[in-house]
């Protein structure tokens, strides 16, 4: 970014009232209602949406030059600058290091989120997709990835 937090800040109150209305809620929301969140407010050119995925899809998909948006259980993801760990939590994937084998993540959760590494592993353990609303039971194991190609 150009650092203009500005934008950026108006842009989330924008997409939290849309969400509101066309999903109920901004709190929480699925892969399936992110995704139609993400392709009614931006277009859906190039994006997709993709379940059962697995850190090799994942790596894939970032080799073919994707952006990867991922629901995760930000508690598996033993951040250390969480204050409280989130348990519906999504990230932005946008590289792959194979040498450390981890994935380089934007991660909204703390301000030191910007190029965050995660290792495979811990990826692969936070991987999971969640209903949409604050706090819902979850009452499936699939996981999920909204694939947004540059």
């Amino acid at each position: 970014g150009g650092g203009d937090g500005g934008f950026a800040a108006d842009e989330i109150k924008r997409l939290s009232s849309y969400e509101t209305i066309a999903c109920g809620t901004a709190v929480d929301t699925s892969a399936a209602d992110s995704f139609a969140l993400f392709t009614q407010s931006y277009g859906g050119q190039g994006t997709s949406i993709a379940y059962n995925v697995s850190v090799d899809d994942l790596r894939a998909r970032l080799s073919e030059g994707a952006v990867l948006v991922i629901p995760v259980d930000g508690a598996a993801l033993q951040n250390p600058y969480f204050r409280t760990p989130p348990a519906h939590h999504t990230i932005v994937l946008r590289g792959y290091d194979a040498g450390t084998d981890s994935f380089i993540a934007n991660d909204p959760g703390t301000s030191r989120g910007d190029g965050f590494r995660y290792t495979s592993a811990v990826i692969a353990a936070a991987l999971r997709d969640y209903p949409t609303g604050a706090y819902q039971p979850e009452t499936q194991t699939r996981t999920a990835a909204i694939i947004v190609r540059r």
